[in-house]
């Protein structure tokens, strides 16, 4: 714990996992939490599938063992113990370093509506996005299987293919999470970035939807 704090996290210490689940359905929203897999009450898989139910996608969830040698289904990374410092700090810069870069990218690129929207008609542009979409929502089908399966090349491929895409049609939230998870792989926050694309579509979704009954 000394180790975070002096690396400026605010650090807050549960007992045990039923203690740490009250503390986030009394409103703690943590970014990252980090338990022991063997502990008194609820802990291991059965903690992390609540504690993700509670804290939603954006939060990491990190185990520790001393016996554990292979991933844990739930967790986005596993610490063996005695926990090394620098692979703390290795787990951690990557989930700040996806919630800075995703925190301030918006869903749709102007420019690049507006110049849909200059060379095509409404119906037209609204294929295009319907398309897309589509082409998203089956590409996450694929992430999701990938990454229970530990297909690491394979989720890369599609996540690479989805950022393309995205980048095609001015997605920019999108085109950026599939960025981030292209480089992350099956290694750290999978199935948390891939809620983020969930997330980001149904964003792009709405707002073109809002569009379409104003137009």
């Amino acid at each position: 714990m000394l180790l975070l704090q002096q690396d400026g996290w605010h650090v807050v210490e549960a007992e045990n996992g039923a203690a740490a689940l009250q503390m986030v359905k009394e409103g703690l929203e943590p970014h990252v939490v980090l338990a022991d897999l063997q502990m008194p009450g609820i802990c291991g898989q059965d903690l992390a599938v609540a504690l993700r139910e509670a804290c939603g996608p954006h939060a990491s969830l990190l185990a520790m063992t001393a016996t554990i040698k292979n991933e844990v289904p739930e967790y986005d990374a596993l610490l063996q113990k005695p926990v090394d410092a620098e692979a703390v700090r290795g787990v951690l810069s990557g989930h700040s370093q996806r919630m800075a870069g995703q925190a301030d990218k918006p869903a749709l690129s102007e420019a690049t509506y507006a110049k849909l929207a200059a060379s095509m008609r409404p119906d037209q542009i609204a294929s295009l996005y319907e398309f897309a979409l589509a082409d998203a929502d089956a590409r996450v089908k694929k992430l999701y299987m990938f990454a229970e399966k530990g297909q690491d090349a394979e989720l890369r491929a599609q996540a690479h293919a989805l950022k393309g895409s995205a980048a095609m049609i001015g997605a920019l939230r999108l085109q950026s999470l599939a960025s981030t998870l292209e480089g992350v792989g099956t290694s750290l926050d999978t199935r948390a970035a891939i809620e983020e694309i969930v997330e980001a579509i149904a964003r792009l979704r709405s707002i073109l939807a809002e569009r379409s009954r104003s137009s």
